[in-house]
């Protein structure tokens, strides 16, 4: 079976000092699809904050501190779960952040056992040097490899 995309869902907030972020998922989901969950979200301190994601497995996190130098810009988090029969919403706890956005894509026909096989991340300031997804051979048809890449702009 090949995989194939299922759908999407997604939740926001521009609150300031929010402890919460909810997750959900796409109508069509069903047990056995994979989801991808990207956290965006703006934080003011330094480093990029712990979120908990109960029952999520977390593949990468991104932040542009240190390439725009300014702390109060946005960070990423990206995890993914293989849908359960009991799941339905969930709620992403952390520390203090001022805004975000929580986006779920869904797919069927993904290896339940090694999902995701690899992931790679980079990031370059706007105008600066160019990103490069890297080449791949995917050894399994049925799996991911996972490429975040983002650009800032340094003003």
């Amino acid at each position: 079976m090949a995989i194939a995309f299922v759908g999407t869902a997604s939740n926001s907030s521009t609150l300031d000092n929010q402890l919460t972020m909810a997750v959900d998922k796409h109508a069509s989901t069903v047990t056995g699809n994979l989801m991808l969950c990207a956290i965006t979200y703006t934080y003011t301190g330094s480093g990029v904050p712990a979120i908990t994601l109960t029952g999520w497995t977390e593949i990468a996190a991104y932040h542009n501190e240190g390439i725009s130098g300014d702390s109060a810009r946005g960070r990423m988090r990206l995890f993914y779960r293989i849908m359960d029969a009991l799941d339905t919403t969930w709620v992403a706890t952390v520390a203090d952040v001022d805004g975000y956005i929580s986006c779920t894509a869904s797919y069927s026909g993904v290896d339940a056992t090694r999902p995701i096989l690899h992931v790679y991340t980079q990031a370059t300031n706007a105008g600066g040097t160019a990103i490069t997804a890297p080449t791949l051979r995917n050894e399994n048809q049925n799996a991911w490899w996972v490429y975040v890449g983002g650009t800032t702009n340094a003003g």
